[in-house]
Parts: structure tokens; C-alpha cells; sequence
């Protein structure tokens, strides 16, 4: 073999060399790269669950049943068919209010449904609900109270955050209302009496969000409420006044919204 045609053939296994090393450290950077998963939604076209308008809140009760809470109703759905459960002028056993704001299945698998107008309890034996007076001794009975959020303490009571009414603990078993209202000469009470949003974590404190003044925690132990607020000079203060949602992770990190 002359020389030309030896160069030539080493250029072209070089060549080769090279397109082969390519493809090995391209291929696999490409194969790593997985494709983005696809998703397909289903639409559930149900004229009842349309009825009860935008959904603030979804649960799914022991026996499968799906309830979802909206701004025109409560609806429970088995997969197939809703019903809706709508407030009945006159019926004390109907839902207090068509504007459900929240929905909590506690640890002893009972339901219970937050309104406008205060607190209710699915009785599904008999498809009726059992209303609750939470109003303070100095308001008139049965006021109508909006409850926004609610959650389960560890002892079975229940957290209730409730618009223009501070904070609540209802006690299921007695019937019982714990309140917490903002007092002006108490630096350690409460920030609002617009709550917006409650949370029990794992360590038994409560996280409270309010509308326009920040963020409360509440140490059961203590009775002490400290509050975080959003401070424009501070990059690592609460980002917004307004707290309108709360959340624990896996690590038990605290989430606001």
C-alpha cells in the first residue's frame, strides 16, 4: 500500500473512531433524558356536579364516596351518579348553606362540612345533617358564623378558622366551643379575628393564617399566639400577609400559601 492510500484509510478509521466515540457520549445524555409522562384528564360531564358551581374542596369519605364542596352546594358522587344536598328553607336537618367553603373526614370517619353560615355533621344513616351553634355567649344563638378552614387535633377536637370570629376549637364529643379572639392589649393573643386558614402539625402546634395580619402560631401548651408578618426589608419574612392556605410535608416542612 503507498503512502497516499495508507493515509487515506487511517484518516477514515480515525473518522470512524471519532463518529463512533461521538455517538457513545451523546447516546447516553439522550437515553438519561426520559420523556416528559403524558397526561390525559377526564372531564366528568354530570348535570348535578355542575349545579353546585366552583368546587373549594374535595374529600373522599370511608366508603369511597367522593364529596366535593362548592359555591352553589355539596355533592356526593360514587362514580357514576351525584346527588346534591342543597339548604332547604325551614328544614333544619338540610345542610345550613349552598356555600361550602371546606370538608374534613376525621379519624372516626365522620364528615363534617364548613359553610357560610357555620359548622355541619353528616349524619349518612339518615342523609341529613346536625347543625352547630358556635357563637360566643355575648352573640345571639345560632348567629351565623363562616367557617373557612378546619383541622383534626390530635385529641379528635377540631380547629376552626373562622371569618370576623377568631379561632375556634370544637369539641365534638361535648359539644363544646373553645374561642380565641384578637384582644388589642394582649400582645400574646391572637393577631385577627380574620382567620383564614388552620393547620395542626406533627408536634401538636397550630399554624394559623389570617387576611391582612400574617401568621399566627399557637402553642396548646403555652396558650401563646406568636405571630410573623411580611416584612418588606427582611427577604427571609412571611412573603404575604394574607394566609390563605397551610401544609405539612413528608419532612414535616410547614408550607403557606
Amino acid at each position: 500500500m503507498d503512502i497516499a492510500k495508507k493515509e487515506t484509510w487511517n484518516s477514515r478509521i480515525i473518522t470512524i473512531f471519532q463518529l463512533i466515540l461521538l455517538t457513545l457520549i451523546i447516546f447516553p445524555i439522550y437515553a438519561s433524558e426520559k420523556p416528559a409522562p403524558q397526561f390525559r384528564f377526564k372531564t366528568i360531564d354530570n348535570a348535578e356536579l355542575n349545579s353546585i358551581g366552583e368546587i373549594w374542596a374535595i374529600e373522599q369519605d370511608r366508603k369511597g364516596f367522593m364529596w366535593f364542596a362548592g359555591s352553589s352546594g355539596l355533592a356526593r358522587f360514587d362514580g357514576y351518579n351525584a346527588k346534591v344536598f342543597l339548604y332547604e328553607l325551614g328544614d333544619s336537618n338540610s345542610v345550613d348553606s349552598n356555600y361550602i367553603h371546606d370538608l374534613l373526614v376525621d379519624s372516626q370517619g365522620r364528615l363534617w362540612v364548613a359553610t357560610r353560615n357555620g359548622l355541619n355533621l353528616f349524619v349518612p344513616s339518615e342523609a341529613r345533617f346536625i347543625r352547630y351553634n358556635l357563637a360566643l355567649g355575648s352573640e345571639p344563638a345560632h348567629s351565623s358564623i363562616t367557617i373557612h378552614a378546619m383541622s383534626e387535633s390530635k385529641n379528635g377536637q377540631i380547629w376552626l378558622a373562622s371569618g370576623k370570629s377568631g379561632l375556634k376549637l370544637f369539641d365534638p364529643e361535648k359539644e363544646t366551643v373553645e374561642h380565641f379572639i384578637h384582644n388589642p392589649s394582649a400582645l400574646n393573643s391572637i393577631s385577627s379575628n380574620d382567620v383564614r386558614s388552620v393547620f395542626e402539625d406533627h408536634q401538636g402546634i397550630v399554624w394559623i393564617g389570617t387576611k391582612g395580619s400574617g401568621l399566627n402560631r399557637f402553642d396548646p401548651a403555652t396558650g401563646a399566639f406568636t405571630h410573623y408578618s411580611h416584612d418588606p426589608n427582611d427577604k427571609f419574612s412571611l412573603s404575604h400577609n394574607f394566609v390563605s392556605s397551610i401544609y405539612e410535608d413528608s419532612q414535616q416542612r410547614i408550607w403557606f400559601g
